[in-house]
């Protein structure tokens, strides 16, 4: 079964851009918004997300607090390796295993 993609997209052919629920394409997607939503930012749904990661940085534990509560299931983030680029930009790598296997993404 199909899900739509984040962020959302249309491909060269006008369908919505989608990806397979439970693949490591789907799991690295929810990451992404659960990281990019702070905690009390969704009027419709205020626990969803983070606390701000511009203050209290980005930690395995709150993501995958999120990931418990919201999903995907079977996705844990294991690390979370974060670099400086800029004076103004810091890129973070997010390292997750998924199923019960625990097998490395």
């Amino acid at each position: 079964m199909d899900i739509l993609s984040y962020p959302f997209r249309l491909g060269l052919d006008g369908r919505m851009a989608t990806v397979e629920q439970g693949s490591d394409q789907e799991a690295a997607e929810a990451i992404e918004i659960i990281i990019g939503s702070r905690i009390d930012e969704r009027p419709m749904c205020w626990p969803f997300g983070i606390p701000d990661p511009t203050f209290a940085g980005l930690e395995p534990d709150d993501i995958n607090s999120a990931l418990q509560m919201w999903g995907p299931t079977g996705v844990t983030v294991t690390d979370i390796d974060t670099e400086i680029v800029d004076e103004y930009t810091e890129k973070s790598v997010v390292s997750f295993t998924r199923g019960p296997e625990g097998d490395a993404l």
